[in-house]
């Protein structure tokens, strides 16, 4: 699987800046609502809570945060 196949041109933020990983999670949290139908505040709560068990940061400004969530059929 090429990572073209899991990326929604539509859920791609240029330019998004945030004072802190709790805002940058939110910013996150609203583009999956808006793009894949889902709560914006339970997407929130669930790349919080993944967090909170081992941070998705990658070093030099770089994660993936990611989060199981009940809705989507496939990997978003």
């Amino acid at each position: 699987m090429q990572i073209g196949e899991l990326l929604d041109r539509n859920a791609i933020a240029l330019r998004i800046s945030a004072s802190n990983k709790r805002k940058a999670l939110a910013v996150i949290a609203e583009i999956a609502a808006r793009n894949f139908g889902l709560d914006a505040g339970y997407v929130l709560d669930a790349l919080t809570e993944r967090e909170q068990a081992g941070s998705t940061g990658g070093g030099h400004g770089v994660a993936v945060p990611h989060a199981r969530l009940e809705g989507p059929t496939r990997l978003r």
